[in-house]
């Protein structure tokens, strides 16, 4: 075959000098290894709640820093509210609001990082009224899955720099 005649030309002719005992295999069997999805639920669930206490005491913090702690109290959670399409409403100064939206991120590799946007999300980031205010708390783990620390980047700026890919789809029918 054209695989094996071209390492086989490889070998003799381009590394002849140093020629390992390489050859071309079938591809491994996929296997379909068992999972417990309920396992990787609950992970996900105390990774993202870990994550977003982190986040929520950051953003404390960072309203304590900027002398505006009197609008620690004005802090509205609204993680249990998935429709408003962020997690936390802060102000970034007295009159202007910041809407939060707190990520877990995943190292892929190298220097390449990832997180999951719901549709909601997406097109909430990207509306007019919440353009200039919507925030991503991206939050990085250490090696044992403790919060380690966060960057705090402007929703556009993010959609700037990154790929955005469709990660699933709604079917949608009547019957």
């Amino acid at each position: 075959s054209n695989p094996k005649f071209t390492a086989f030309l490889y070998r003799t002719i381009v590394r002849a000098e140093s020629a390992p005992a390489s050859t071309i295999h079938k591809p491994a069997k996929t296997s379909n290894r068992k999972v417990n999805f309920e396992d990787i639920q609950n992970q996900r669930d105390r990774i993202g709640k870990a994550a977003e206490e982190f986040a929520v005491t950051w953003e404390r913090q960072r309203l304590e820093g900027a002398e505006l702690s009197d609008l620690i109290a004005a802090i509205e959670d609204r993680r249990d509210q998935p429709g408003y399409g962020y997690d936390f409403m802060s102000h970034t100064k007295h009159g202007r609001p910041r809407y939060i939206e707190v990520k877990s991120v995943g190292q892929i590799r190298g220097d390449s990082y990832r997180f999951f946007l719901s549709e909601n999300e997406r097109s909430v980031s990207e509306a007019a009224e919440y353009g200039d205010d919507y925030f991503f708390y991206l939050v990085f783990f250490d090696g044992k899955g403790a919060p380690l620390h966060l960057k705090s980047i402007l929703a556009r700026q993010m959609y700037k720099h990154a790929e955005i890919l469709p990660a699933s789809y709604t079917v949608r029918f009547d019957i």
